[in-house]
């Protein structure tokens, strides 16, 4: 006997999806109407479906495309359309084609009775575990339409935040870029010419030129070599950023850099502060939230911090305890998460710390441009001079040789 997937809506109005088997559609309505629902959709179930990912959903999801459907999927459900149904529009509407692939299983797990968060949880590379944990509790306390509309929010102001930072990098990063390609022009294609008439001359060239040519013919001859030296450069601080202690290493002292480091413990800070709020205001237990957060941190000094933080309140201390005791939160954050706990108002207090951090963070990455900017200016000037000075020198040694 074939089965079908059903949605429906019991005595109290609540939508109920799950399968039962029948002759035909009629056949299963009737049953359920037996049962006390009121049928609303009914479809026959695929047959040998997988219930396993399907292939090719490991394909990279782009992130706001994904908060864009949890928008979308907020206003529909709000709108009184079931989420299968909501998911299946959005399975057709989608142009991103490893969410198409994504959502199609999601909606074929969501229609075989699986909850919208284990479905999600299926894809762990595309969901992460905060989208999870919040969309559970709002199953649960039936406000999913709130919870997936607040993690658009959240999702957005992260991006937003991640953008600026990148904008208020890409010119110093141009700029970087640039004059490595004019020294190795002038190293590589210039300097040789003179090389030559120096040689010839037979006048004791002086060191910052011996020193230029000598750069210049190890670029040169041994192009090769610098290219596998900077490749295994970069391989070797991998390997070692991948190691526990390497990464603890690497991250702390990113922290310590002037300025950047300020400007990163801010960003930890307001990251830490709108996941904990966010979660707490959909539900979410504090252990879990901690839970939670610890893992989306990318910073690990940041993250054993909330390691420490989370077993600190499961043993009944209050949460800016552990917090003080760190050192890495600001005064102003731990007073305001006091108070929050006094008022009963935690969740409020921590998304009104990240929205105070997030015109500081501005304001960081305002002033780290701009203390950036002149420095590279002068360390390229230094070695434009330094390779003209080198040029120049020999070149007036040997004007004073013909003048005599």
């Amino acid at each position: 006997m074939p089965s079908f997937t059903y949605w429906a809506r019991d005595a109290s109005g609540r939508m109920v999806v799950g399968t039962l088997e029948g002759a035909d559609e009629r056949a299963v309505a009737g049953a359920l109407g037996h049962q006390g629902f009121h049928p609303i959709r009914i479809q026959p179930q695929e047959r040998g479906a997988a219930r396993s990912a399907p292939a090719g959903s490991h394909r990279r999801v782009d992130r706001q495309d994904v908060l864009i459907l949890f928008r979308e999927l907020a206003s529909l459900l709000r709108a009184g359309i079931p989420l299968a149904s909501g998911l299946d529009g959005a399975v057709q509407q989608t142009r991103s084609q490893g969410l198409h692939t994504v959502l199609t299983d999601v909606a074929r797990r969501v229609q075989g009775g699986e909850s919208f968060s284990d479905a999600l949880g299926a894809h762990p590379g595309v969901f992460p575990e905060l989208f999870i944990s919040m969309i559970r509790v709002g199953e649960t306390a039936g406000i999913l339409d709130q919870v997936l509309e607040r993690l658009a929010q959240l999702g957005m102001q992260e991006l937003e935040t991640r953008s600026r930072i990148r904008s208020a990098l890409v010119y110093p990063v141009v700029l970087v870029v640039l004059a490595l390609i004019v020294v190795i022009g002038l190293l590589v294609g210039v300097l040789p010419k003179f090389v030559g008439v120096f040689e010839a001359s037979n006048v004791v060239l002086p060191l910052p030129t011996r020193i230029l040519l000598s750069i210049s013919g190890a670029i040169r001859d041994y192009w090769w070599m610098v290219l596998l030296a900077g490749a295994g450069a970069i391989w070797g601080v991998r390997q070692y950023y991948a190691s526990s202690g390497g990464r603890w290493t690497l991250d702390r002292a990113v922290l310590k850099v002037p300025v950047f480091g300020t400007l990163w413990q801010k960003v930890m800070v307001a990251q830490i502060t709108r996941t904990l709020g966010s979660m707490l205001k959909t539900g979410v237990p504090l252990l879990e939230a901690l839970s939670v957060a610890e893992k989306t941190i990318p910073n690990v000094v940041f993250r054993r911090a909330l390691q420490q933080t989370r077993l600190a309140v499961a043993e009944g201390k209050s949460l800016s305890e552990p917090l003080t005791a760190s050192g890495l939160f600001p005064h102003l954050m731990v007073q305001l998460v006091t108070v929050g706990e006094r008022s009963g108002q935690l969740d409020d207090m921590l998304i009104d710390v990240a929205r105070f951090y997030e015109p500081e963070i501005d304001l960081s990455v305002r002033n780290f441009t701009t203390l950036l900017e002149p420095i590279l200016l002068l360390v390229m000037g230094l070695v434009v001079g330094f390779i003209a000075l080198s040029v120049l020198l020999p070149i007036f040694q040997l004007i004073h040789v013909f003048k005599k």
